[in-house]
């Protein structure tokens, strides 16, 4: 329940017409004055060339699926486009309901509740579209996950075994064993849901569907295939390749991952361990058919945060991103007190998107006031700015995304800042970018400035002095509030004989105490404000709360790189390095410098 959040309607809409959509009228193009008009959240894209466009021959081919489907909101919106869509081609609407729940649409959740209402959802659906369809007997497929198989631990190997064999009908080693690693993966399904990955091959899968399908047409089914049946058809369902899926998965960071969870992500997903939902991208990659779409809304942190680089390098290079919606805050507006800083967008499973250099096409609705002011905002804008506003962008090539340290998803940058990344030199190239000490016990070794004897501090800020002196209070860099250029010297650090004392204290953590009395550059590592920058001389210890920068190079000056590092240019790199105001040494450290004095006016034509 604590990872549940309800899509609202539009996003919905916009996800399914922009996957299902897509991909008919992809192969379709001639139905696009009928079917555009239905679909006024399509996004026009870029014409592709036939390999990579999804194609398929009948209706009945095509499988899409909600892998965390909850209570059936995005499924019911996709049975609605497809049964509009086989009625377009020519169905009639009880075929057109027969259909979509045998062959197109699968849902699957953790929770049998979930599973229920979705059902019922379905159900209702369906019964709507055609009063008859109340004696059918063709139900939706919708999965939620079994128990474990067998309560006797001590020989659960040998009843799972024994089932197994009885379902297959056989002896085949390779199948029966391959099927017996399955089930009992599924011990942990009730935690590990949609992730699970079944090493089953292309036969043994084969068989399973065979098998099901004979069974599901007996009238007398023995209990022990009645009890197995809910363990292969989520084995099935788990190791179908879909044609396009859309979701809203859950929001979990790792740190509220059980071990089970956590080492199974681990294990298996280890470039989206950060979170739930960027796992969920990486099932939904595999999951694809060639050329497949997957769309999705989870947070926009993927798109930026250093725990996510590798997942965004990995979707960037094999993936295609077709539009995207940066909804920001204030998404969900039935959130009290919402945090959730949110992103909708729909890919592409091309694998060869990276050297195509296709484009997308992104809306920045990260200002909308609510939901509503977000899809008004996307609605006035959908092919175009109008009145000023900057909420469109198409043609973003996502290869610069990797122009940049990290590749962030930067897609309202111009090209000049892509080019600033591309030719200048990173900050911590030319820094030593240092974090300082934790005293465990700040009331202990610390004071103000106005509490300390200034007998007992030392306050020549020459390094040579400092080094043998009989001083007890040392000044204290320890961050602080915003301040640009200079200030926040407010404390000072019990550094007797060389920190003797706090050295000897359990917990203490003393860092970088080589570059401790140097002249350098500090900041605050978390800040409501803009970054700022303050010169510190000679003599100060430093804090782990205020990082420092000292120049590798004798002749960099520490005042240049002052002004320049706090100028309107570099704040303006930094609101996009940083988005979430927390000025990380990796962060910070990708700041592109420019040298006038290093060949810089062979890029004039550049920057």
């Amino acid at each position: 329940p604590a990872t549940q959040i309800f899509t609202p309607e539009w996003i919905v809409e916009y996800m399914v017409q922009n996957t299902i959509g897509r991909i008919y009228l992809d192969n379709n193009p001639y139905a696009a004055d009928d079917l555009k008009p239905k679909w006024k959240y399509l996004v026009d894209q870029e014409q592709r060339d036939d390999d990579h466009i999804c194609h398929f021959d009948n209706l009945e081919d095509l499988r899409f699926a909600d892998l965390g489907c909850g209570s059936g909101h995005i499924v019911g919106y996709m049975f609605e486009v497809l049964f509009d869509l086989y009625l377009y081609e020519g169905y009639s609407r009880r075929e057109a309901v027969e259909h979509i729940l045998k062959e197109n649409l699968t849902g699957v959740d953790i929770d049998q509740r979930a599973k229920q209402l979705a059902t019922f959802a379905l159900l209702l659906k369906a019964c709507q579209k055609d009063k008859s369809f109340a004696d059918a007997k063709v139900m939706p497929n919708i999965l939620d996950m079994p128990d474990p198989f067998a309560d006797d631990k001590a020989n659960e190997d040998n009843i799972i075994r024994e089932q197994c064999s009885h379902f297959i009908l056989g002896s085949d080693t390779t199948v029966l064993n391959e099927m017996v690693e399955a089930v009992k993966l599924m011990d942990n399904a009730k935690t590990l849901g949609s992730i699970m990955k079944f090493n089953i091959s292309e036969r043994t899968r084969n068989i399973l569907q065979v098998r099901l399908e004979d069974y599901e047409q007996q009238d007398i089914i023995s209990d022990d295939i009645k009890k197995m049946m809910p363990y292969v058809r989520v084995i099935l369902a788990l190791t179908q390749k879909f044609t396009a899926l859309v979701m809203n998965p859950p929001y979990m960071g790792s740190g509220k991952f059980n071990n089970v969870l956590s080492k199974y992500v681990k294990d298996n997903y280890s470039k989206g361990k950060a979170d739930l939902f960027a796992v969920f991208m990486l099932v939904a990659k595999d999951r694809l058919v060639p050329n497949g779409k997957y769309a999705m809304i989870n947070m926009q942190s993927w798109m930026f945060l250093s725990s996510f680089e590798q997942l965004r390098k990995d979707l960037l290079e094999t993936m295609q991103i077709d539009s995207m919606l940066h909804l920001g805050p204030r998404t969900f507006d039935e959130l009290s007190g919402e945090v959730v800083q949110n992103t909708a967008f729909v890919v592409s499973n091309i694998n060869d998107a990276h050297e195509l250099v296709c484009s997308g096409v992104y809306y920045r609705l990260v200002d909308g006031k609510n939901c509503a002011d977000k899809e008004l905002m996307f609605l006035e804008n959908r092919d175009g700015n109008v009145d000023g506003a900057k909420v469109y962008y198409p043609n973003v090539k996502q290869k610069d995304f990797e122009k940049i340290p990290g590749c962030p998803i930067g897609y309202w940058l111009s090209e000049r800042f892509f080019t600033a990344f591309q030719y200048g030199e990173s900050l911590g190239n030319i820094v030593y970018p240092k974090q300082g000490l934790a005293t465990s016990d700040n009331n202990r070794f610390l004071r103000l400035w106005s509490e300390v004897n200034s007998q007992k501090m030392m306050i020549d800020m020459h390094r040579e002095s400092i080094f043998n002196c009989d001083k007890k209070w040392f000044p204290y860099c320890k961050g602080g509030t915003f301040r640009k250029w200079y200030g926040n010297r407010e404390y000072t650090i019990n550094w007797y004989k060389d920190g003797l004392e706090l050295k000897n204290t359990e917990g203490a953590v003393i860092r970088n105490s080589d570059f401790y009395f140097l002249e350098g550059l500090s900041y605050s590592d978390v800040s409501s404000g803009s970054f700022g920058l303050r010169y510190y001389g000679y003599g100060f210890v430093f804090d782990s709360c205020g990082p420092m920068f000292f120049p590798s190079d004798s002749e960099l000056s520490v005042t240049d790189l002052l002004a320049v590092l706090n100028s309107v240019v570099a704040n303006y790199f930094y609101k996009f390095l940083c988005p979430t105001m927390h000025f990380t040494q990796s962060s910070v450290a990708k700041f592109p410098v420019l040298f006038v004095n290093k060949g810089i006016e062979k890029r004039n034509a550049k920057i």
